[in-house]
């Protein structure tokens, strides 16, 4: 492993697909490209007998420390668990089950190195199902590999209503990352979506306009997806709405929780769990105050309908 290392890229993983781990595996070196790193694999307990064996295969990579939790902490806790111990002034987290666009991580690094203010730069993402390809993507994002970063100082309202970046698809600084308390254990759905909110309201972030990630479609997450239908969506709004960090951002916050109640209404009724889906419509109508559209959907709901 290099003396001076530039990157540490930082992997949660629990009982991921082998192929995956693969897959993300083949796609770091070209993502990085000159740049000196350590990828850091966080198992969370995995139990799965081929994801075990990958694993073990990839720690005998010279740049691979694989690192195994004690107890399952989630995507939260295993991230936290490989910054503490990463050895190089910035980081990249990326899923298991995600991928690296060749050169993407590399420009950023450059802009970084090439703008000594920058502590945080972002950059897009595309998604995929059976593989990543460029027919959908716009054409500047692969056109150029320079990336030219525009500060973003008003984006937290944005992240409030909008998936702007993702896992592996920003670089911070590792003292920046611990400054803000890293991700926030409390939470195993949407704590990336609290360090972004802190990241933006001070005011830290700025944008490339480059594709650096691939993110995975149809594959529910096994670190968070049985969450996906519980409070546990809402939880990182709450408290965000609770911290004075975000009080100017109250109101489209209290917006932003009524319409998740109101997605948790939809999911429940889909899933069958009548009870669930009239608890949720009717803290949608509560949240959101003065829209009589809810309250209907908690008439509708009780009624065993469709919320709309």
């Amino acid at each position: 492993m290099p003396a001076r290392l530039t990157l540490s890229l930082i992997t949660p993983v629990f009982n991921t697909p082998p192929d995956y781990l693969a897959a993300v595996a083949q796609s770091l070196p070209a993502a990085v490209g000159r740049h000196s790193y350590e990828w850091i694999i966080v198992d969370d307990g995995s139990t799965d007998g081929p994801t075990c064996a990958m694993l073990g295969e990839l720690a005998t990579q010279p740049e691979v420390r694989l690192l195994t939790n004690t107890k399952t902490k989630g995507a939260a806790g295993a991230r936290n668990t490989g910054a503490d111990v990463s050895q190089a002034p910035y980081l990249v987290f990326v899923d298991a089950d995600d991928l690296l666009q060749s050169g993407g991580i590399e420009s950023l690094l450059d802009a970084i190195t090439n703008n000594p203010q920058l502590r945080c730069v972002v950059a897009d993402f595309e998604q995929f199902e059976d593989a990543p390809g460029d027919v959908d993507v716009a054409p500047e994002l692969l056109a150029d590999s320079e990336c030219v970063p525009v500060h973003e100082p008003d984006i937290a309202r944005r992240l409030i209503f909008e998936t702007l970046f993702n896992q592996g698809s920003y670089v911070v600084e590792r003292s920046l990352f611990f400054d803000l308390g890293g991700f926030d254990e409390r939470f195993r759905i949407g704590e990336d979506w609290l360090l972004w909110m802190r990241l933006a309201v001070r005011k830290e972030i700025y944008y490339c306009r480059r594709l650096v990630m691939w993110q995975r479609r149809g594959h529910a997450s096994v670190m968070s997806g049985s969450l996906s239908a519980t409070q546990a969506v809402v939880a990182p709004y709450l408290a965000a709405r609770r911290d004075t960090q975000f009080v100017d951002l109250k109101k489209p916050l209290r917006w932003r929780i009524s319409k998740l109640y109101g997605l948790l209404a939809q999911r429940n009724a889909d899933g069958g769990s009548y009870w669930n889906s009239v608890r949720f419509a009717m803290l949608a109508a509560l949240w959101s105050v003065n829209d009589l559209g809810q309250w209907w959907n908690v008439v509708r709901v009780a009624a065993g309908q469709a919320p709309r």
